[in-house]
């Protein structure tokens, strides 16, 4: 007869991803050899990553600190505090940079610079993505793009109105 005894598990079972038996079988195997032999360069990478994904959890270190945590918090609070602000003072700013024509327009084209901001972000993210995965650490990745963030918002507030230089003015909101 069965015991009915619980089962302990190690804390290595407990964070074990479900299909990872089945890719580490795979890659033991003598099949596996001659299919890597095969891969492309770009093939084994992938490879070799999804492996070392998988088996991440495996690892006593790695990104679960929470100073991480918090720095990512951080500037995800940061960036939308800065979108916060744009869209609070978004008639002001229209009626400093666009032409005086009517309050409506002026709330319009103000709303189209903050819309141009949207449509960045996920660029940025991905852009962003790829260079704090691949090339310099996702800590100077956030560092930077925190800068990217910082820089525009100090020129914006320094930047003329439209009464000073003309249509120059509302091309340089656009494009910080």
């Amino acid at each position: 007869m069965e015991s009915m005894a619980p089962t302990t598990s190690t804390p290595a079972d407990a964070t074990r991803i479900e299909g990872m038996d089945q890719l580490e079988k795979n890659s033991n195997s003598k099949d596996a050899d001659s299919e890597y032999a095969n891969m492309t360069e770009a093939e084994r990478q992938m490879r070799d990553e999804e492996l070392s994904f998988y088996s991440a959890s495996d690892h006593n270190h790695g990104d679960d600190n929470i100073w991480g945590l918090l720095s990512g918090v951080g500037g995800n609070i940061y960036e939308w505090y800065d979108f916060a602000v744009y869209g609070l003072l978004a008639s002001e700013i229209g009626a400093n940079f666009f032409p005086q024509s009517s309050k409506e327009l002026q709330l319009i084209n103000s709303f189209g610079v903050y819309l141009a901001a949207f449509i960045m972000r996920p660029i940025g993210a991905i852009l962003f993505g790829e260079i704090g995965d691949r090339l310099v650490g996702r800590k100077h990745a956030l560092m930077f793009s925190i800068l990217l963030i910082t820089i525009p918002s100090i020129l914006m507030g320094i930047l003329p109105g439209f009464d000073t230089w003309g249509w120059t003015s509302p091309i340089l909101m656009v494009l910080l």
